[in-house]
């Protein structure tokens, strides 16, 4: 039974025939990064928009070829 809070199987499957990128707003919270996690892990290449790029750097993982941060300001209204 599926907790519904994890990247199905079919995704990762779909993971392993091509890699996906998806982008994640919101990537700093606790909510976006977690999903970021679980992307990465599946093998997504993750772009995360962030409105704070020194907390980013602090929460995210820089050194992860598959991950992209984007300071995106258009969130900060």
């Amino acid at each position: 039974m599926e907790s519904g809070n994890e990247i199905t199987e079919e995704a990762k499957e779909n993971v392993n025939q091509k890699k996906k990128k998806i982008f994640v707003a919101g990537a700093t919270g606790s909510t976006g990064k977690r999903i970021v996690e679980q992307l990465l892990a599946k093998g997504f290449e993750v772009k995360a928009g962030v409105r704070d790029l020194d907390k980013a750097k602090t929460i995210l993982s820089e050194h992860n070829p598959s991950l992209q941060i984007v300071w995106t300001p258009a969130l900060n209204t």
